[in-house]
């Protein structure tokens, strides 16, 4: 591939500049956009994390302000956790059907706009339901 600056006479060689800009060994993946979902921090009302061993659910009051039961939430803590569903994306895609046989880690279900439940095996994400 040869280059040339517009407002000059000089040709470069640009070895494989086209090739590793746009030709993407795993297409898929590399093109997708990336974003699972993106829910507002104001928009969120609660957050509950279920697992085998614990559950713990953050709700917000009237004012914004995260309540676990009685007791304020920590709110740095809570304010990582929505910006984290601000914009919840992946690194890769898994293109298959989950056998009906995983147990599932844990799952976390917040209640914003709708109810989004992402759900967690081996360490690997899946969200249920429809997003758009």
């Amino acid at each position: 591939t040869f280059i040339k600056k517009p407002e000059g006479n000089e040709i470069f060689l640009a070895s494989d500049f086209l090739r590793s800009n746009f030709v993407k060994e795993n297409m898929l993946n590399d093109w997708r956009d990336k974003l699972i979902f993106s829910i507002p921090k104001g928009n969120i009302k609660s957050v509950e994390f279920i697992s085998g061993s614990e559950n713990y659910k953050i709700e917000a009051d009237s004012t914004g302000r995260y309540f676990s039961g009685k007791d304020s939430a920590n709110s740095q803590v809570v304010e990582g956790i929505l910006n984290m569903f601000q914009n919840f994306n992946t690194q890769s895609f898994k293109d298959t059907v989950i056998s009906e046989n995983v147990k599932f880690d844990y799952t976390v279900k917040i209640n914003a706009d709708r109810l989004y439940t992402v759900i967690s095996s081996n360490g690997v994400k899946f969200v249920k339901g429809k997003l758009w």
